[in-house]
C-alpha cells in the first residue's frame, strides 16, 4: 500500500517543483506520462481507487496548469477528472445493472443517468475541454464498461434510442410536478 501511494505522491511533489522552478518542460514530461494513464484501464482503476492522492494530484496539476497557462492546450488535469467521473457514473449504472428488480423509475437511477449525461453535454469546468467526448468514449469503450451501458440501451428499428423510456418518465414527472 505504501509503495503504491509514492508514485502518486512523487509526481505530486515533481509537479510543486516544476512550479516552484518554473520548469515546464519538466511539467510537460510529467503530463505526458499522466497521458498515458488515460490510456489504460489498469491505470485509471490504480489512480481512482488511491484514496486521498488524486485530490493532491489534481490541486497541483491545477496550480501548474494556472502557472504554465497558455502553454498547453490540452491540460491532462481536467482529462483525469473526466475520466475519473465517467468510471464513477459507469459504477454506479453497474450497480443498478445487476439488480434483478430494476425500475426505470427509481429515483437514484434517474440521477446517475441526468449526471452521466450532464457530464456529457454540459459540465462547466470540463466544457472547456476540447476533446471531452473522446475521453468519456474511451473510458466507456474500456473493458467491459460498455456492457453496464447496454442494460439501458433499446433497439428501436434500425437506430438505438439511449434511454427513452427513461426520457418519457423524466417529462412526466416534471409535468407532474408543475401540475401540483
Amino acid at each position: 500500500m505504501m509503495m503504491e501511494n509514492d508514485f502518486l505522491k512523487s509526481l505530486t511533489v515533481f509537479i510543486h517543483l516544476c512550479i516552484l522552478n518554473q520548469r515546464q518542460d519538466l511539467f510537460n514530461i510529467i503530463e505526458d506520462i499522466l497521458r498515458e494513464f488515460l490510456n489504460s484501464f489498469d491505470a485509471l482503476i490504480y489512480l481512482v481507487n488511491q484514496t486521498s492522492t488524486p485530490n493532491g494530484l489534481l490541486k497541483a496539476l491545477y496550480f501548474a496548469e494556472m502557472k504554465f497557462d497558455g502553454i498547453n492546450n490540452d491540460p491532462v488535469g481536467p482529462q483525469l477528472m473526466c475520466a475519473f467521473q465517467t468510471l464513477s457514473y459507469i459504477d454506479e449504472l453497474k450497480y443498478f445493472s445487476l439488480k434483478d428488480d430494476l425500475e426505470l423509475d427509481n429515483n437514484d437511477l434517474l440521477q446517475v443517468l441526468h449526471r452521466f449525461l450532464s457530464l456529457i453535454l454540459f459540465h462547466h469546468y470540463i466544457r472547456k475541454l476540447s476533446d471531452k467526448r473522446r475521453i468519456i468514449v474511451r473510458v466507456i469503450a474500456m473493458e467491459k464498461n460498455f456492457l453496464s451501458l447496454l442494460h439501458f440501451i433499446e433497439l428501436n428499428g434500425e437506430c438505438f434510442f439511449f434511454l427513452n423510456l427513461l426520457l418519457f418518465i423524466f417529462i412526466y414527472r416534471k409535468y407532474r410536478s408543475i401540475k401540483k
